[in-house]
């Protein structure tokens, strides 16, 4: 009689713990969803550091200044000795890029830094990037599917492998590319490689914001490597 009794609460705790673990996500789903949150309000903020830029052709690098208000943006680049290599603005519409005393005018400020510098910066998606997220709502995407270490994001015309560390924050954002694999195969999309982080609060909300990003483009061999002192608002 007391084995049976022993069982049957056994089997009613057995009940219980499943109920309960399928009414809530998993703790690294819980995880992503509230940095998800959190990161998509964040529209508003500045960031001090350093910028490279290696090419087959080419190697550069420049101290930069970056304030982001919504789809506007100043982003200034200068020397070791401070003195002011590029300076671009942007108003959502129109991108006006200053340097070695002229002014030129672009709707894409991503086309602007290229005609003037031969820099090939995705400019728009980094502004995205810069923050640890695959898209601009926010650090994942609705339509997603999940293995044991990376998660497939699909967005409009591209796929992305996104690669996660344990609390949830983005390690790696990698293009899943048509044809990959085979010699004739090229693929001009980002790899983004997230390896820090740091706490940063900006407008009384904490963050964990990138300190140390590096990029890479198979297709033109490009790299692009950002180390960030400073996130403020």
């Amino acid at each position: 009689m007391k084995d049976r009794h022993i069982k049957r609460l056994a089997c009613v705790l057995v009940v219980c713990c499943l109920a309960a673990c399928s009414g809530k996500p998993a703790l690294e789903s819980q995880a992503v969803i509230n940095l998800n949150n959190n990161l998509a309000q964040l529209q508003q903020w500045k960031l001090k550091g350093k910028i490279a830029f290696i090419s087959p052709s080419q190697r550069k690098s420049a101290y930069m200044n970056w304030q982001q208000n919504n789809r506007s943006m100043q982003f200034d680049l200068s020397s070791v000795l401070g003195i002011n290599v590029a300076s671009l603005s942007f108003d959502g519409q129109l991108a006006i890029l200053q340097a070695d005393g002229k002014t030129y005018q672009d709707p894409s400020p991503s086309a602007l830094i290229y005609q003037t510098t031969g820099w090939q910066v995705p400019l728009e998606q980094l502004s995205t990037w810069v923050k640890g997220a695959a898209s601009p709502g926010g650090r994942l995407n609705n339509k997603l599917t999940a293995n044991d270490s990376y998660t497939t994001v699909v967005m409009a015309q591209n796929t992305q492998q996104i690669t996660r560390y344990e609390n949830g924050l983005i390690k790696q954002i990698k293009p899943v590319c048509a044809n990959e694999g085979s010699e004739k195969s090229r693929c001009d999309q980002w790899t983004i490689d997230y390896t820090s982080y740091a706490n940063v609060t900006i407008n009384n909300i904490q963050y964990q914001l990138p300190t140390q990003i590096n990029m890479y483009n198979s297709g033109n061999q490009a790299t692009i490597k950002m180390r960030i002192s400073e996130w403020s608002q």
